[in-house]
């Protein structure tokens, strides 16, 4: 059954969609791109979405850690599914042609988020804090987000398998899993 609904999708209320297993597909506004994927992923009603994005944005939505484009976006997607560039659609495909090139991605819905709900706060709070300031090393972004000593933090890393000197991209998936789980436990 095809279902087409005519709204704004920021300030529609989901819930009011019922359950069942979605597939979305949709040319995305770039300008909020970002927000609407962010309302979806968590939404637990969706299976699996093909979306258009700009290219630049779905590089940064299927970046693996140790990449400059790997950042928050990344780890929000990977938590709630898995990516990837289905085919690149040049400025030349469009009338009139955009100044930015873009990008068809797929997402297939994980059946539930890599951690548990209670944990997803801590994973967005580490991620959040190591990502805000690239350049720098996300222990010491990190201290500060918990207000937590030198010696624990590199305790807890120690514990998740991460150097206390890595930056935010150089922590995979993984890592920033178990770190949410550690620092949860700090509550």
């Amino acid at each position: 059954m095809l279902r087409l609904i005519r709204a704004d999708f920021l300030r529609l209320d989901l819930g009011e969609l019922g359950s069942g297993s979605y597939k979305i597909i949709a040319n995305l506004p770039y300008a909020v791109a970002s927000p609407i994927l962010q309302k979806l992923l968590p939404w637990p009603h969706w299976s699996s979405a093909v979306l258009m994005f700009q290219k630049e944005v779905a590089e940064r939505l299927t970046a693996e850690s140790g990449t400059r484009k790997y950042g928050l976006l990344s780890l929000s997607v990977q938590l709630y599914a898995e990516a990837h560039i289905l085919v690149e659609v040049p400025r030349e495909s469009f009338s009139p042609k955009p100044q930015v090139a873009s990008a068809v991605v797929h997402l297939a819905r994980r059946e539930s988020p890599l951690l548990s709900a209670e944990l997803i706060p801590a994973f967005f709070r580490v991620a959040k804090a190591a990502f805000s300031q690239r350049r720098k090393m996300a222990a010491g972004l990190i201290i500060h987000a918990f207000g937590i000593s030198r010696p624990k933090l590199e305790e807890i890393f120690t514990a998740a398998g991460i150097k206390a000197s890595a930056r935010a991209e150089e922590i995979p998936l993984a890592g920033y899993l178990e770190l949410a789980r550690l620092f949860s436990q700090l509550s």
